[in-house]
């Protein structure tokens, strides 16, 4: 029943966790990209000058820097329904890190995933679709 304050005291303990690998539902990665997109609204209004790309990127870099989930995050799980490529690939760009799309059951877990194959960063890895 806490919603926004739950979900803050999580990613709070994430953050101290550092976990390398980090799983959760399309819910809670698109409430993240709905509060990326948000600040990128923002960030325009509060310099006009500024395009939509270059607004992204400014916001991008502040996501970046926030270390959502720690310092050592290697692999992101995404799964429980439908994931739309533009989310996958924001979690990629965002976190750095190599992202999961998972298939599976809640009575038997995960049965199978596709993803992005590449070292962290690297710009061939990036450019695939997802």
């Amino acid at each position: 029943p806490g919603g926004a304050r739950d979900r803050g005291q999580m990613m709070a303990d994430a953050r101290l966790l550092r976990p390398t690998v980090f799983g959760a539902t399309v819910a809670l990665y698109n409430s993240w990209y709905q509060e990326f997109l948000q600040q990128v609204v923002q960030t325009q209004a509060a310099e006009p000058q500024m395009d939509q790309t270059a607004a992204r990127a400014e916001v991008l870099q502040q996501w970046r820097a926030r270390l959502l989930l720690g310092n050592r995050l290697t692999l992101v799980i995404i799964g429980g329904s439908l994931v739309p490529a533009h989310l996958k690939k924001w979690l990629w760009d965002v976190l750095e890190c190599v992202v999961v799309d998972g298939y599976g059951s809640t009575e038997t877990g995960g049965l199978a995933g596709t993803f992005v194959v590449g070292k962290k960063g690297s710009e061939e890895t990036k450019n695939k679709e997802r």
